[in-house]
């Protein structure tokens, strides 16, 4: 039975796990992280991510942890749209990281876990590949997972570091929120220089975000400061952002890498973020994770551990590097000089809505 080490144990680490494991490989997984903590608000599951995780038998116990998102909306500040409300044909949901983190363990109840395992270093070899970690020990497999996310010391020597990309502001999860629910409607709003987003989730929570033009090291915004920014603002903004306390915000500065030229070396291969995180404007970075490992378990099920790596680029490369780049156009909206964004507003308000249903089922859609 072929032997696969996994480095990370966060979302893509947990996914890639499941898809190798049912592919019939040994795997353990090593954390750096010497305990669990919720990190992160949420997650958008768009349709291309639910047939992954059907593939990783998982979409079932997926949904059920989360809520269901029936509809998409694009509009301005005051709710004048800006892509027309679109319904999901497909299912979608909406939820918490910390969710489908505790669902993606429950899978691997039989997979070793290890915490605190920092990897110190990884040698290649004819048949396999040693890793060492700080603690002195050392592990040998057929093949190194790398899902250390963007800052992966492991895929530096073959992808370009994250850089800062302008803006940033917080992620947030609300009390339950009184009156009626959103119904599935995942809305964002653009402001200039600025935009928000709110989700339903489970138990009439929302999640939402706000965004702005920021500075490298500027100090996240405070509740009062976003309050304030948002009056006049949809209903369902303002209500979410006051069923949130204050001390409940999640500071984040968004960082991306460039479209990757490789996905790893020999027998070491990045997932996820360590190898193509990118900006939210899509919603597709937990996504593509997730596309990620249904792709290496049917490889890893049918080829030479040696094999794999040359075969994942193939059917992936060409995809990510393609949403990578779409993510990093659609900041331009609410982002950066005015009139980029006045620019980009008109031109996604005048396409034939036959032309921007063709864009989005294009990454909504997981490839065969």
């Amino acid at each position: 039975m072929p032997k696969a080490v996994i480095a990370g144990a966060g979302i893509a680490g947990l996914s890639a796990a499941i898809a190798l494991r049912r592919a019939g490989w040994q795997v353990a997984v090593y954390e750096q992280a010497a305990a669990f903590a919720p990190l992160g608000a949420a997650l958008s599951l768009w349709p291309n991510a639910m047939a992954a995780l059907e593939r990783l038998g998982m979409a079932d116990r997926v949904a059920a942890a989360g809520a269901p998102l029936r509809a998409m909306l694009l509009a301005d500040w005051r709710g004048k749209p800006i892509i027309a409300r679109r319904d999901m044909a497909e299912p979608a949901v909406m939820i918490t990281r910390a969710r489908l983190h505790e669902t993606l363990m429950v899978a691997l109840d039989d997979v070793e876990v290890v915490l605190n395992a920092p990897i110190q270093s990884v040698r290649q070899h004819q048949v396999g590949v040693f890793v060492s970690f700080t603690n002195g020990d050392t592990v040998s497999a057929d093949l190194l997972i790398d899902a250390g996310g963007i800052r992966s010391p492991i895929a530096a020597s073959y992808t370009a570091p994250g850089a800062f990309r302008g803006y940033g502001g917080v992620l947030a999860l609300s009390d339950a929120v009184s009156g009626p629910g959103l119904d599935g409607l995942a809305a964002e709003y653009w402001g200039w220089g600025e935009r928000v987003g709110v989700f339903d989730l489970p138990d009439h929570r929302r999640y939402w975000f706000y965004m702005a033009d920021q500075p490298p090291m500027a100090p996240a915004p405070t509740h009062a400061h976003i309050a304030a920014r948002m009056n006049g603002w949809p209903g369902s903004v303002t209500v979410a952002i006051a069923a949130t306390p204050a001390d409940r915000l999640i500071p984040v500065r968004i960082h991306a890498k460039f479209a990757p030229k490789s996905l790893g070396q020999g027998r070491v291969i990045s997932v996820g973020d360590a190898a193509h995180a990118m900006e939210p404007n899509l919603g597709q970075g937990a996504c593509q994770a997730i596309e990620d490992a249904a792709m290496l378990g049917m490889i890893a099920r049918q080829h030479r551990p040696e094999d794999i790596l040359t075969l994942l680029e193939k059917n992936r490369l060409k995809r990510v590097g393609a949403i990578v780049n779409r993510a990093a156009e659609g900041k331009h909206g609410a982002h950066g000089l005015w009139v980029k964004q006045a620019a980009m507003r008109t031109l996604m308000r005048n396409l034939p809505a036959s032309i921007t249903e063709r864009i989005v089922r294009s990454v909504q859609t997981l490839p065969a």
